[in-house]
């Protein structure tokens, strides 16, 4: 370490005590206001009115899981903690004061009051602050980006859950008709004008149905536990509507304009980046020297004696690490930044990719409903036609059958094709940044 200090003597100790102790109290003020700013901004943020009540939509069942789950919460706790480190990198440019307390082996003591105050650092210090700030604005990215990867989830369970419910609703229409079949083959079995084997057929497809339809009602069971555990809500059949409002999404240009303004995870590594090139122009700082103004005042009590001297002086400090530490720990500071660049880079072309895909399988989706409802009217005709030819006699029991399970095989078609219509359509819209919440983070 090389040091040169320079002092010459300095009257009026107790006006400079009193100087210095006023900054230092009024940074300590300034610093505990920005602190409770920050706070009540947190707690406020996390206050936002939740569904009271169902049933809920999808809205509700979104802003209830990006609000109060508890990895949100989490999240928020870390929003606060990087505030105080922004808080404290900041009072970096204030006063440090310090006390040290000696003794010799006469008896004597020698107590050092000092007050120092940086005047240089070679861009240290406000590197230690850009570096704190943008950790702070990187942790807020991550509450949002928390929300996000949470909203994802949401939406996709959400869409297993009406896709189950639309199947449900039509395997529960085709046992109702398998049933007005049965009713009517007992009947005819009776009277002879039907063989047993129909009526062997037709109970196979009653049991094939219902085992379909316990499937299906499982898959929509796990679907809404999975929900309410993202949402905190008590969550059952009955809490949850929807509807299908099939519209075409904004053009996929928009959608990517949006998303790499607004995506969360984007905004964080920004932010990181941010943070890394501070990082390295702190670690270059550290070959610098360090300017600093001291204030001393030095109080000596020996067995007869007793001195008080004040001086105030120029302290230049330079401490470049043992060996080439510094210049290694730079060079890695840069390739921390490096990576970093190279991994948004990355992450921009992945989320560019899924959002051209997931609005080229939304576009088609959108263009294949109106094929998916003729098939199952066409099918829901050719049944009837099957049914009435059965009476003639110019059909067998095993058309009609087939052609009800072809036209069960139809409504879950449609029923799939509006379910993943809304999924995807979800998907665009968190991709678009159309909720409040990933604006904030801006």
């Amino acid at each position: 370490m090389t040091r040169h200090e320079g002092y010459f003597k300095w009257h009026g100790w107790s006006e400079c005590c009193v100087l210095a102790l006023c900054t230092v109290f009024s940074a300590a003020v300034l610093s505990a206001d920005a602190s409770e700013g920050a706070g009540a901004s947190s707690l406020s943020s996390s206050s936002s009115p939740l569904p009271l009540s169902p049933p809920y939509r999808f809205d509700d069942l979104l802003m209830a899981g990006v609000e109060g789950n508890v990895r949100i919460a989490s999240g928020r706790s870390g929003v606060e903690a990087a505030e105080q480190l922004r808080n404290a990198a900041w009072q970096s440019y204030l006063p440090t004061p310090a006390v040290q307390v000696d003794s010799d082996q006469e008896g004597g003591s020698e107590i050092v009051l000092s007050l120092q105050q940086p005047l240089w650092a070679g861009g240290r210090i406000d590197a230690g602050v850009d570096a704190a700030s943008a950790n702070a604005e990187s942790a807020i990215a991550a509450v949002s980006e928390e929300q996000y990867t949470l909203a994802l989830s949401i939406i996709d369970y959400f869409g297993r859950y009406v896709q189950s419910r639309a199947r449900q609703e039509t395997l529960h229409r085709f046992n109702q008709r398998l049933m007005m079949y049965q009713t009517r083959m007992i009947h005819r079995v009776k009277f002879g004008a039907s063989p047993e084997n129909d009526m062997a057929l037709l109970e196979a497809r009653v049991a094939t149905t219902a085992g379909r339809l316990k499937s299906v009602q499982a898959d929509g069971q796990v679907a809404l536990t999975q929900l309410s555990q993202l949402t905190n809500l008590s969550l059952d059949s009955q809490s949850i509507v929807f509807d299908f409002d099939p519209v075409m999404p904004p053009a996929v240009e928009e959608v990517v304009s949006r998303a790499r303004q607004y995506n969360p995870t984007l905004n964080r590594l920004t932010h990181d980046i941010a943070s890394a090139e501070a990082s390295v122009r702190a670690q270059r700082a550290v070959m610098m020297p360090n300017v600093s103004l001291v204030l001393a005042h030095n109080i000596y009590h020996g067995t007869n004696q007793l001195n008080d001297d004040t001086s105030v002086g120029i302290r230049i400090q330079m401490q470049p690490g043992a060996g080439l530490s510094a210049y290694s720990n730079t060079q890695a500071a840069v390739a921390q930044l490096q990576s970093l660049r190279f991994k948004r880079e990355a992450t921009e072309q992945e989320l560019l990719a899924n959002i051209r895909s997931t609005h080229e399988n939304l576009v088609s989706a959108i263009s294949r409903q109106a094929d998916t409802k003729l098939n199952a009217q066409a099918a829901a005709n050719v049944l009837s036609s099957y049914e009435r030819l059965f009476i003639a006699g110019k059909r067998s029991w095993l058309d009609v059958m087939n052609a009800a399970r072809d036209l069960s095989d139809a409504d879950i078609a449609v029923a799939d094709n509006e379910a993943e219509q809304l999924g995807l359509r979800y998907r665009i819209d968190l991709y678009a940044a159309k909720y409040a919440w990933m604006k904030k983070a801006q």
